[in-house]
């Protein structure tokens, strides 16, 4: 009949289960005058817990990989997170299913992303450059630069009159040339550049004046390209000390072609390293 006293057990416990689980469940009267007893089964599941990735952690550079981050709600869950089937952080460039996966006994919950990994970040620094003086003569200026992957680092000019050869900067005009130096990167590095200024003043090439670069060291010779007014002939002088600075002796002479175009080549050991070029 109704309204017997009756007393529960979970796996033999009067307490209330709290975890989720299977549990045995004993009901047994607790009557003078009447007796018997019931046996059931009690499931309990996990709850359902939201689980969500940063999303600034699935893209890192493969030199500086942390692994992915989550949250859960409600907050604090444990949470594993796999990279394909494995929980190690992945060794390669390229993309790859990352799985967060709640780890607790009373939730479940997992979401699922690409995690990438980019190339390797590096940095270019320039060395820097004291403020130069020019005296009419294109000035050369070396430049140089280090990438913290050891990288090689090119040059070019972002605006000012000048322009650039390998790592020689030719200046023809004075103020604050800008110029950028880069790396392109590989298939382990991303690209990287730094900009730094050159700052020239002094007086600068004559607009009617040649002008003259220095091109390079080939075959132990220093080459000098020269350009000007076509059929002009021009005088080529050189110097060992600063330009403007110390004087200059006569090293040949040039006649520009029909575009305005000559070259030179003067011997490398003669220890000069400045250069200004004059019409005759």
């Amino acid at each position: 009949p109704a309204g017997l006293a009756v007393n529960v057990t979970y796996n033999g416990s009067k307490d209330l289960p709290v975890d989720a689980g299977t549990y045995e469940v004993r009901a047994i009267i607790d009557d003078l005058v009447f007796s018997g007893f019931g046996i059931a089964v009690l499931e309990i599941g996990p709850a359902t817990a939201t689980v969500s990735f940063d999303l600034d952690s699935l893209s890192q550079p493969i030199n500086a990989l942390t692994g992915a981050t989550a949250t859960t709600d409600p907050a604090g869950l444990n949470v594993e997170i796999f990279y394909g089937d494995v929980t190690s952080l992945p060794s390669k460039i390229g993309s790859v299913l990352a799985r967060a996966v709640v780890n607790e006994p009373n939730w479940v919950g997992s979401v699922t992303s690409t995690f990438k990994v980019t190339e390797a970040t590096q940095e270019v620094t320039p060395f820097a450059l004291p403020a130069f003086t020019m005296a009419g003569a294109p000035l050369n200026v070396g430049l140089a630069a280090t990438a913290s992957s050891g990288l090689p680092v090119t040059f070019s000019v972002s605006s000012g009159d000048a322009t650039v050869s390998g790592n020689l900067l030719t200046v023809t005009q004075p103020g604050d040339i800008v110029v950028v130096a880069s790396q392109a990167g590989d298939d382990f590095y991303a690209p990287a550049e730094a900009t730094f200024t050159v700052t020239v003043g002094g007086q600068g090439v004559p607009q009617a004046a040649p002008v003259l670069t220095v091109v390079g060291v080939s075959g132990g010779n220093i080459e000098l390209s020269i350009s000007g007014s076509a059929g002009a002939t021009v005088s080529v002088m050189s110097s060992d000390t600063l330009a403007g600075g110390g004087s200059f002796s006569d090293a040949g002479t040039v006649t520009l072609d029909g575009s305005g175009n000559g070259s030179i080549s003067l011997p490398a050991g003669g220890g000069a390293g400045y250069f200004k070029a004059a019409n005759q």
